[in-house]
C-alpha cells in the first residue's frame, strides 16, 4: 500500500471519529485506525488493495473498505503511526433541488462530464465549479463580484482562450462523450403543441462540450447585478411615496391529500394554484417600509398572463384600500414575455415597471411565501388538524390561523399578509388584444411604461453659481444664494429633449416659458392634437401644455383621477433634475 507522512494543520475529535486535516491536498477522517475519505481525494501514488473489514458509520452508513496504507501523521508534539484503514461510502445521498437556473444547471451538468474526463487523463484540468469556471475567463472577481468589462469581454486581461488553455490536456480526447442538458420539448397534448422542460442526454466531442461555459461570467455578473438592484429597492429608507414594489411569481400547485384516505382517492386528488405578491411600501406612520405579502389561491391551475391580470388589479385595490396612493408599481419577476405593459395606465390607473431577475436567481421573497403557505398547511392535514380538499378550503384554512397577518389599531406593524381566492370564472381570457409578446426582454434589466401622448414634461430648477457682478441682486434666489434658472424638458426615460440656461431664478417658471424659444417653436408649428407637454401649476394652461387641475377642495372624482396621473407622469422630469444636479454634487464633494 505504501506510507504517508504529513504535517497535520487541525485535529478535531468527537464520540465517532477524529477529523484530521492534512494541508490543502487531501483530508483524512479517521477513528479507531479507520477513515473514510472520498475517492477524488485519495493520495496519487496510494494503490488501493481490498482489505476484508467490514465497517458501519453513523446511521448504519454502508460502506466498502478498499485497503490499508501505513501513515505518520505529526499534530503539535505528538506522532501517530498507524495502518489507515480507507473506506468508500456506498449510502446513496438523497438530495432535491428545485426550481434551479437552468444556464447554471447545464452548465454544471458539463462540468460533471469534463471532470470526470479529467480524473482519467489529467487531474489538474478539474474545474471545480461554474465560479471557478468564470474566474478561468475573466481577471477574477473583485469582493466577490465580477466586473462588468471583465464579464462582457471588453477587459483586455480578459479571454476565452484561458479556459482553452486549462483544458488543453483533454481537447485531444477525441472520443464522444455525453451529458445531460435541460431544453425545452414539444410534444403534442389534446391537439395542442405543448413545450415543456425535460432533461435530455447529449453527444460530441470535447470542444462541443466546453464550446457553451465562456458566456458564465456575463450571466453570474448580470444576476448578481439584479439581485443588488432589488435590495437596493427593498432597503431604501425612506421608501418612495405613492410607489409599491412588487415580487410576484406562480408557485408549484398544492396537492390537496388526505392524512388517512381510502383506496383510489389518490385518482381525484385537487391542485391549486397558489401565487403570491410580496409588496414593498412607505409605512403611512413612520420612516419604515412595510412588506405586506398577497396570496391569490385560485382553482385555475391555467398559469398564464390572464391569470396574473386579474391578480395584480385585485392587489392594487387592496393597497389603495388601505388608504395608499398607488401610483407607480415596480414588478419584481423572471424573463416572462408580455406585449405592452403601457396599458397599465388605462388597466390599472397607475404607471408599470418590470425588472427581471437573473434567470431563477432571485424571486426569494415570493418563494419563500408559497413554501410558508404550503408548508403550513400540509402539517396541518398530516396531523389531522384540517381538512383541506379544494382552492376554497385552502384558503378558507390560512385566513383562519396565524399565517393571516393583519394590522393593529394600536401600533405599526411593517409585515403583513392577507389572503384572496380568486375563482376560475373569474378570470377572463376572452382579451381583445390579439398581439404578439416583445422578443428579447430578457436580456434587458427593465423595461417602463410609456405615456401614451405625453412627448415630456417640463420644469425649471435652480443652479448655484457664483454671483455675477451686475445685477446680482436678481439671481438671488429664497435661500438667499446666487443662482441661474434651468428650464429642461425631458421624457419617460430621462433623457432631456430641450434645456434652456440663463435667466435669473428670481424670475417666475412661467415667465422663462413665455420668453424661451421652445413656446415659440410649439406655437409655430402647432403640436398634434393627440400629443403634449405636461407641467406644474405654474404654467399656462395651452393647447400643448396640460396642467393639474387647482385643488379648492371641491374637485370630482374624475378631476382628481386626473390629477393623480399628471402627477405620476411628471415626476419623470423631477427624477431627471435629481440625477443630473447629483452628478456635479458628487463631483464636488
Amino acid at each position: 500500500m505504501g506510507s504517508i507522512t504529513a504535517d497535520v494543520d487541525h485535529l478535531e475529535t468527537d464520540e465517532w471519529k477524529a477529523i484530521i486535516s492534512v494541508d490543502t491536498l487531501f483530508q483524512l477522517d479517521t477513528g479507531a485506525a479507520v477513515t473514510i475519505i472520498g475517492e477524488n481525494d485519495m493520495p496519487r501514488d496510494v494503490q488501493l488493495q481490498p482489505a476484508d473489514r467490514p465497517l458501519k458509520g453513523p446511521g448504519d452508513t454502508k460502506l466498502t473498505c478498499m485497503g490499508k496504507f501505513e501513515a505518520t501523521l505529526m499534530y503539535k508534539d505528538s506522532c501517530l503511526r498507524d495502518a489507515i484503514y480507507t473506506f468508500l461510502d456506498n449510502t446513496p445521498t438523497l438530495c432535491s433541488k428545485m426550481c434551479l437556473c437552468e444556464y447554471c444547471t447545464n452548465a454544471q451538468l458539463k462540468l460533471r462530464t469534463v471532470n470526470a474526463v479529467a480524473a482519467r487523463i489529467n487531474n489538474n484540468c478539474r474545474v471545480r465549479h461554474i465560479n471557478h469556471g468564470a474566474d478561468l475567463v475573466t481577471c477574477g472577481r473583485e469582493d466577490g463580484k465580477y466586473r462588468k468589462p471583465c464579464a462582457y469581454g471588453y477587459c483586455p486581461n480578459c479571454s476565452p482562450r484561458n479556459l482553452a488553455n486549462h483544458l488543453q490536456p483533454l481537447m485531444g480526447h477525441q472520443l464522444q462523450v455525453s451529458w445531460l442538458k435541460w431544453e425545452s420539448s414539444a410534444t403534442i397534448a389534446n391537439g395542442k403543441r405543448v413545450t415543456r422542460k425535460m432533461l435530455v442526454r447529449k453527444h460530441g466531442t470535447m470542444t462541443e462540450l466546453t464550446a457553451e461555459l465562456t458566456f458564465l461570467a456575463a450571466h453570474l455578473f448580470r444576476a448578481d447585478w439584479q439581485h443588488s438592484q432589488f435590495e437596493l429597492m427593498r432597503k431604501e429608507r425612506p421608501f418612495p411615496p405613492k410607489t409599491v414594489g412588487t415580487v410576484l411569481d406562480f408557485a408549484e400547485n398544492f396537492t390537496c391529500a388526505y392524512q388517512d384516505e381510502v383506496q383510489a382517492a389518490h385518482w381525484h386528488h385537487e391542485e391549486v394554484t397558489v401565487h403570491p405578491i410580496v409588496t414593498y411600501y412607505a409605512c403611512p406612520s413612520c420612516a419604515e417600509t412595510t412588506t405586506e405579502s398577497l396570496v391569490f389561491i385560485s382553482n385555475d391551475r391555467t398559469h398564464d398572463f390572464n391569470a396574473v391580470h386579474s391578480f395584480t388589479p385585485l392587489a392594487i385595490q387592496h393597497l389603495r384600500g388601505r388608504g395608499l396612493p398607488v401610483e407607480a408599481v415596480v414588478q419584481w419577476t423572471d424573463g416572462c414575455p408580455f406585449s405592452d405593459i403601457s396599458y397599465g395606465l388605462q388597466d390599472h390607473g397607475c404607471t408599470l415597471e418590470r425588472h427581471y431577475f437573473g434567470s431563477r436567481h432571485g424571486k426569494g421573497p415570493s418563494d419563500g411565501e408559497s413554501a410558508v403557505v404550503k408548508h403550513s398547511a400540509m402539517v396541518a392535514v398530516r396531523t389531522s388538524r384540517a381538512v383541506i380538499t379544494s382552492a376554497r378550503d385552502l384558503n378558507n384554512y390560512c385566513i383562519r390561523n396565524q399565517l393571516n397577518k393583519q394590522p393593529l389599531d394600536t401600533d405599526c406593524q411593517h409585515f403583513l399578509r392577507s389572503f384572496f381566492f380568486v375563482d376560475a370564472e373569474d378570470i377572463r381570457r376572452s382579451r381583445n388584444r390579439p398581439v404578439k409578446t416583445l422578443k428579447g426582454t430578457r436580456a434587458l434589466h427593465a423595461v417602463r411604461t410609456s405615456k401614451r401622448g405625453v412627448v415630456g414634461a417640463i420644469d425649471g430648477t435652480c443652479v448655484p453659481i457664483p454671483g455675477p457682478s451686475e445685477h446680482r441682486d436678481s439671481y438671488i434666489n429664497r435661500k438667499d444664494t446666487p443662482s441661474m434658472q434651468v428650464q429642461v424638458v425631458s421624457n419617460h426615460s430621462l433623457l432631456f429633449l430641450d434645456v434652456l440656461t440663463g435667466w435669473p431664478c428670481s424670475m417666475h417658471n412661467a415667465r422663462v416659458f413665455r420668453n424661451s424659444p421652445l413656446k415659440q417653436l410649439l406655437e409655430d408649428r402647432r403640436m398634434p392634437q393627440e400629443y403634449h407637454l405636461i407641467g406644474d401649476s405654474t404654467y399656462p394652461l395651452t393647447p400643448y401644455l396640460l396642467v393639474p387641475f387647482r385643488d379648492d377642495g371641491h374637485l370630482s372624482p374624475v378631476q382628481r383621477r386626473y390629477n393623480a396621473r399628471h402627477s405620476s407622469t411628471r415626476v419623470d422630469v423631477e427624477r431627471s433634475i435629481g440625477l443630473l444636479k447629483g452628478k456635479f454634487r458628487r463631483l464636488k464633494f
